[in-house]
This record gives C-alpha cells, structure tokens and sequence, in this order.
C-alpha cells in the first residue's frame, strides 16, 4: 500500500512533553531512506530537512514552483526511496505525476493534508514505520 493519507490535528495537544516538540525526536528511523519532499512550505524545508536528517533519512526536495521544470521530477522521484508531499502546496499535475508514479512503481508516498511542520512530522514516522 504505497499511497498514505495523513491527517494531523490543527493544533497539537497541550499534553505534549517538550521531547514530542522538537523535531527528529520521534521514535521514527529512516534508516538512510532518501525521502523527496514535493511541494511544501519554502520557509519549512530547513525544519522540513532537520526532522528528516535528525531521523536517519537523506532529504530531496521539488518546490514545483515556476523556476523549476516538472520535467526534473521523474529524476528526483527515481532517486528517492519515498516521497512526502504536502498537498495544500502542490498544483494539480503535480499532485497526479506523484500519485500516478508512487503507485505504478510501489514507492511509498504519504500524502500530507497540512504543510505544517506537526503534519510533516507524522507523515515522516509513517514512511518509517512503513519501511520496517
């Protein structure tokens, strides 16, 4: 089942201990897996990066903006050994080129509803649960 959709709440629980806060201190490992962010917030992707890093994973990222060209993202999508893709910041044909790929060659791909940094978070310890 490589298509995860993951929902986090809007706003995190108050109980959450300050260990649960920081990023990377989940009980997640990547394992080395080389995870292709599409999409997402550009003020994120150094948090987006750390958490990832900070979880045994190597970090990829696809803005999809303007400056750069869809046709760079089958490259990036064969390198990597997962995709994260948080949908509220990806165009449509872009959103369909990630899922269409994912499925056709069994990547794992979690589908995040949010590009919040909580949502990013939750989307990283599924992959890693997924690959184990």
């Amino acid at each position: 089942m490589p298509l995860i959709k993951v929902k986090t709440p809007a706003v995190p629980p108050q109980h959450a201990s300050n260990d649960e806060k920081e990023p990377g201190c989940g009980r997640s490992s990547l394992a080395g897996l080389c995870i292709l962010c599409v999409g997402g917030r550009a003020a994120l992707y150094p948090a987006y990066r750390h958490l990832v890093e900070t979880s045994g994973g190597r970090f990829l990222i696809y803005r999809g903006d303007l400056q750069e060209k869809i046709s760079y993202l089958p490259t990036l999508l064969t390198r990597a050994d997962a995709v994260i893709c948080p949908v509220d910041c990806v165009n449509h044909a872009i959103y369909f080129a990630v899922k269409r790929y994912c499925m056709r060659f069994g990547k794992p791909c979690a589908m995040l509803e949010r590009s919040g940094l909580p949502t990013f978070r939750k989307g990283v310890e599924v992959l890693a649960a997924a690959a184990l």
